[in-house]
């Protein structure tokens, strides 16, 4: 650990890092996916907004953050390893080059963000200056995580919204021609303490919001039955297992989310082994039991030159959100 302070570096930093706050308030991606989606989420109290302030950034110290930056190693950690050493040259390497207390410390308490409930029916709006509409649906589920559902999870996303095939792409943009882009996942936690949400997105003109509104909401509670889509999507994301490699340093990265979740197996072994033997009446009873007669969350983004905010009300109670109160700055 040899860095050196250099307050010159660090206000220089400062200052990139609050033009980039301010550059994210200018970008519809940071906007919608990032800020507006932690609301809706977490409420108030987001990581999104979970920061130091503009002030508290110009008061950083440089010999402050170094001292902080030489204690990393003093917290319990793992090291992971890719490249040519072999095991016994690496332990050698390792004991000379990462030196570590003899005793660890424990992480610090983690801050914890409490999840919205989505039992009620709430529509987020943010102005923004476009042509386009943006609208996501939110649906946080009770199901605790169960590794059993991952194959069907897996077949289901591919089937109904993951791709260009799917039932929802297929049906708002093909057929109805009412988004440029759209898709429904049933989205697993990254962990066991957090729950599975339902999520759907349309991308469209301010002028079919109200067409496409109800379209998606018609989808999320009745599902079209294709055989030929589902044989389909089946034989592709087949294919896709037997393709996809696993290589490099993403073998740690995946290690470690499987870790996360409780497994001790690559959960791609389950959903390979088990494809042959889903069918759409599996597809149908998982629909029936997860996505039907659901409440949701909207956030919705576009401009109030072009929307009726009087429309969005029958979707649920209307909260218009600026941008600090999403970004918190």
């Amino acid at each position: 650990m040899n860095a050196k302070a250099d307050q010159t570096a660090l206000n220089q930093m400062v200052d990139r890092i609050l033009k980039q706050r301010t550059d994210a308030k200018l970008n519809k991606s940071s906007i919608f996916w990032g800020a507006l989606r932690s609301y809706m989420i977490y409420g108030e109290n987001s990581p999104q907004k979970y920061m130091l302030k503009e002030q508290e950034l110009k008061s950083l110290k440089a010999d402050e953050l170094i001292s902080m930056i030489k204690e990393i190693t003093s917290y319990n950690h793992k090291v992971y390893y890719y490249g040519p050493r072999e095991l016994n040259g690496l332990n050698n390497y390792l004991s000379n080059a990462h030196i570590t207390p003899t005793s660890l410390k424990p992480y610090p308490t983690p801050v914890k963000f409490e999840r919205r409930n989505t039992n009620d029916k709430k529509v987020f709006f943010v102005d923004y200056k476009m042509v386009q509409a943006e609208v996501v649906w939110m649906n946080k589920q009770p199901q605790a995580y169960d590794p059993k559902l991952t194959p069907t999870i897996s077949l289901f996303n591919e089937y109904f919204g993951g791709g260009m095939s799917s039932v929802v792409f297929q049906t708002i943009r093909e057929s109805k021609a009412l988004a440029y882009s759209t898709f429904s996942r049933y989205t697993p936690p990254s962990k066991t303490t957090d729950p599975y949400y339902i999520t759907a997105y349309v991308g469209t003109q301010a002028d079919k919001l109200n067409e496409a509104i109800p379209a998606m909401n018609e989808l999320l509670n009745e599902l079209p039955v294709s055989a030929n889509s589902f044989a389909n999507v089946k034989e592709a994301l087949k294919n896709q297992i037997e393709t996809e490699r696993i290589t490099k340093e993403d073998i740690f990265f995946t290690y470690m989310s499987a870790q996360k979740l409780g497994l001790k197996d690559d959960p791609r072994k389950q959903t390979y082994e088990q494809l042959n033997q889903l069918t759409m009446s599996d597809l149908k009873v998982f629909f029936d039991k997860q996505y039907k007669s659901n409440t949701y969350h909207y956030g919705i983004m576009g401009s109030k030159d072009r929307i009726n905010l009087g429309d969005l009300k029958k979707y649920g109670e209307l909260v218009e959100l600026n941008l600090t109160d999403i970004f918190g700055y």
